[in-house]
């Protein structure tokens, strides 16, 4: 009776140490794999956390060359615009030393017929003879004067004022000398800005013929 009583406990606590061992197994098992989700979550997370750094850094390099690209159109536009205007200044430059020129010519031009015109006018005028012409005395200037007349009433043109004294000494009344220069002279050279000293010009063409 014993005996078969210690059997039974034998048995029992066979029995309780296998369960004891079997709890423990499986709770060791479910704590490993516990750690190994746990372990995959991180890998998951650091994965996730290293995509989103890789997109964020790709989105600030495409952000970046954009702005390159803009900036470079920006400063191609601006030098464009640089060399568009100075062409324009060139060309209108251009335009008015030619539109200079031009009107230099037209003036010369002008200025000539007209000496042409009065040189006629006198060789058929039957009042003075040529002989007499020249016998009147020349136009005479003091140095200043002179410097004043052509700086003022010339433009500067000291060849432009040697021809008008020359065709003024080849004149024969004071009415053609006053005709020429109110007609092809005064005009030209615009008088009406510097009426003084036209007017002492004029006395002294007055006093040629007097």
């Amino acid at each position: 009776m014993e005996a078969a009583q210690e059997a039974a406990a034998a048995h029992d606590a066979r029995q309780h140490a296998e369960s004891l061992a079997y709890e423990r197994a499986r709770a060791a098992a479910q704590k490993e794999q516990e750690e190994r989700e746990r372990e995959q979550q991180k890998i998951a997370e650091a994965e996730a956390e290293a995509e989103a750094r890789a997109k964020a850094l790709q989105a600030e390099a495409e952000q970046a060359e954009v702005a390159r690209a803009e900036a470079e159109k920006a400063e191609a536009e601006r030098a464009e615009a640089a060399r568009a205007e100075e062409q324009r200044k060139a060309q209108e430059q251009k335009a008015a030393k030619e539109a200079a020129a031009k009107a230099e010519a037209e003036k010369r031009k002008k200025t000539s017929k007209s000496e042409e015109s009065v040189a006629e006018r006198a060789q058929h005028s039957g009042t003075t003879s040529l002989n007499d012409r020249f016998a009147k005395s020349a136009l005479k200037f003091g140095l200043n004067d002179r410097i004043g007349f052509v700086r003022d009433l010339f433009d500067g043109r000291q060849e432009d004022f040697n021809r008008v004294v020359s065709q003024l000494n080849s004149l024969s009344t004071l009415e053609e000398a006053q005709l020429f220069l109110a007609e092809h002279v005064a005009p030209d050279y615009n008088w009406e800005k510097h009426e003084e000293t036209a007017e002492r010009f004029l006395a002294a063409v007055e006093q040629r013929f007097s």
